[in-house]
């Protein structure tokens, strides 16, 4: 049984690129994004995000992943709103978008039911400005409830953000006045858990 798999995995990983390309959109339903902030140096403040879409093209090692800001969920609404408003200006800039411009660490898709660890290289276009960022991810191949293949791509661990990295000192900065907090983490985990399905 053991080189009926392996065989079998060695075929797949024979099997051009190409053959494999498909596109795929993210499942909202179940894909979460999700942070953890630290205020007065000692109380943390777990949070995700709603509403989030997403492609991705196997092919060409391209997609995006988009994040509605006004989708933020903290348990305070009060909370919500100040950091929606004054750390990400969500009037202007209603939205956070990811987009992939490389996938490096694996020549091929995994098998079914297996995984790899690969590098996701992009651009996070956040509050005006465009930051290029690399996270370290594991892409798994599902099967979906309806027998179709899916991919899954999640951190490792909990990838660190930091205010500096994002070009948001000064939105830090407004956000702890007006909440009155002595001091606010200036690097935040964030963790990603994102299933994508076959494009229709």
């Amino acid at each position: 049984m053991h080189r009926i798999a392996t065989l079998c995995a060695a075929v797949f990983m024979l099997i051009p690129q190409s053959a494999l390309a498909e596109k795929f959109a993210l499942d909202r339903d179940a894909s979460h994004l999700w942070f953890i902030g630290t205020k007065n140096s000692a109380v943390a403040v777990t949070g995700s995000f709603a509403t989030l879409s997403g492609e991705l093209d196997t092919d060409s090692r391209s997609g995006f992943i988009e994040v509605q800001i006004r989708s933020l969920a903290t348990g305070d609404e009060a909370r919500d709103a100040n950091i929606t408003t004054h750390l990400f200006g969500a009037a202007e800039h209603p939205t956070a978008r990811f987009v992939v411009s490389g996938v490096s660490g694996a020549e091929a898709l995994p098998p079914l039911g297996q995984s790899a660890e690969v590098q996701v290289s992009g651009t996070l276009q956040l509050r005006g400005r465009s930051i290029e960022l690399t996270l370290a991810l594991r892409l798994s191949s599902e099967r979906g409830p309806d027998g179709t293949p899916r991919l899954r791509l999640q951190t490792r661990g909990p990838a660190i953000l930091t205010r500096e990295q994002l070009g948001l000192e000064q939105a830090f900065a407004a956000l702890q006045a007006v909440c009155g907090h002595a001091a606010l983490s200036g690097a935040v985990p964030i963790q990603l858990d994102l299933l994508f399905a076959p494009a229709r």
